[in-house]
């Protein structure tokens, strides 16, 4: 069915009475609508508005009310239903009678109703927003119960919540009820500190994006979500992890930008295919981390880590690694065990030299190594053919290394702020290169001719 064929709008004002809304609700009933807006009129709802028993959208934003009436549950075809911007303490309990609502809405509300235990019926239940509830209100209402309502656990066929941007303060143990739960957004609900221990009963679960938050710990049985793909808990003031984190499976966790000084020693029992452990406090990695074998992008950018351990290079599937902004000197001598590393950023480090271990990293494609202070490269480097893009920025060559001649595909190089005086007349034998950033070195005068190869070479 297609929604909204026409569409109803009620204003608030001295040109719109009572009796004009009355008949719009009547033509509504008789053109058959299936979507009804009504925005800031009453403080009761007509009761013919509920007549309207083919309606699959009504729209009550911002309506100046505290309760609806029973007659609600006759709307049995209503599939979405927005009450954002209202201040409703009760639903009835005929609320679970809407066996086909699909979308509630509950958005910058300052209060939040209790759902009846009728609710439990309502299979069709995919998604309620909670979104900024609890936000922009004034003092008394802010110095209420700003938790979500211990009834919701009712709403066990739900598989979508949100309340990003919320001031939601805590959940409550029958969070845990919501059984068929698949995704929660709570990224920026400032005031979220704890999960209830309930949490873990949360079977179903695949996204959980609780970035921005004042999380401080997780419920012991956090590693109980077996179905958990996508997690974020970035930028939160979560300070360690609990013994059973290392059971989940994800493809994405981003544990970026929080207080996280160490990992648990069995973190490599973790299965993970993109880590973010970027601007973090850790300072050391355990040695179980090379157990991540299906790892393929990991960000340790901005930490105080100085040493990689000796596992690292058993990471087989890591595509791309940012180890930038950290203080490293070295990386592990079996570091050129990374046979599908694509692309390596090794910026901001105290790196004097590059081990020879990385010129077996065959399918590394992007390296940057800018501000080190990195003065010859390895006689072996051009081995690294797939090599495109190449940053030494701010490093100490004071010559261009002959052994970038051998690198056929470079396309861009950045030797900006190295102390070069003399560009060779060799480099014209990177036939394929694009961009070339000179910028801050002391090289005066460019070669008059370039030593360019035979089409044949």
């Amino acid at each position: 069915k297609t929604f909204s064929p026409k569409s109803f709008m009620y204003q608030d004002g001295d040109s719109t009475s009572g009796a004009d809304a009355l008949k719009l609700i009547l033509e509504a009933k008789n053109n058959k609508n299936k979507s009804l807006t009504i925005e800031n009129l009453y403080q009761e709802i007509p009761t013919e508005l509920w007549q309207l028993t083919q309606l699959e959208t009504l729209d009550l934003t911002g309506y100046r009310l505290r309760m609806i009436p029973e007659g609600l549950g006759n709307l049995k075809n209503l599939k979405v239903l927005n009450l954002s911007s209202t201040n409703l303490k009760k639903l009835p309990n005929s609320f679970g009678d809407l066996t086909n609502l699909s979308d509630l809405d509950f958005s910058n509300c300052c209060g939040l109703p209790e759902f009846p235990e009728s609710s439990k019926k309502m299979k069709s239940l995919n998604f309620v927003n909670l979104s900024f509830a609890f936000s922009n209100c004034s003092d008394s209402i802010s110095n209420t119960d700003q938790s979500l309502p211990k009834s919701i656990g009712f709403l066990k066929y739900l598989r979508e919540i949100s309340f990003v941007k919320s001031n939601i303060v805590s959940l409550p143990e029958s969070f845990g009820d919501l059984e068929n739960l698949e995704t929660i957004s709570a990224g920026k609900a400032f005031g979220l500190k704890k999960l209830p221990k309930s949490f873990g009963h949360l079977k179903n679960l695949k996204n959980f994006n609780a970035a921005l938050t004042d999380i401080e710990i997780l419920p012991e049985n956090f590693g109980d979500l077996q179905n958990l793909r996508n997690l974020s808990l970035h930028a939160t003031t979560l300070k360690s992890l609990p013994a059973s984190f290392v059971k989940l499976h994800l493809d994405i966790l981003d544990l970026g930008s929080n207080g996280l000084t160490s990992l648990p020693e069995n973190f490599g029992n973790i299965h993970a295919k993109i880590i973010e452990l970027d601007n973090t406090p850790l300072t050391a990695l355990p040695e179980s981390f090379g157990n991540i074998e299906n790892l393929e992008e990991l960000d340790l950018s901005k930490t105080a880590i100085t040493k990689l351990p000796e596992s690292f290079g058993h990471l087989k599937n890591l595509k791309n690694l940012d180890l930038h902004n950290n203080k490293l000197k070295d990386l592990p001598q079996n570091f050129g065990a990374l046979k599908n590393l694509d692309s390596l950023d090794i910026q901001v480090n105290e790196f004097r030299k590059l081990p020879e271990s990385i010129c077996s990293l065959k399918a590394l494609k992007f390296l940057s190594a800018g501000n080190n202070n990195l003065s010859t490269l390895p006689s072996c480097f051009g081995a690294l053919q797939n090599l495109i893009e190449l940053n030494f920025f701010n490093n100490n060559f004071t010559n261009l290394p002959t052994v970038l001649e051998q690198l056929p595909n470079l396309e861009i190089l950045s030797l900006a702020k190295c102390p070069i005086a003399t560009l060779p007349t060799n480099i014209g034998k990177l036939t394929k290169l694009k961009s070339l950033n000179l910028h801050g070195t002391k090289i005066l005068n460019l070669p008059i001719q370039y030593d360019i190869p035979d089409d044949g070479n």
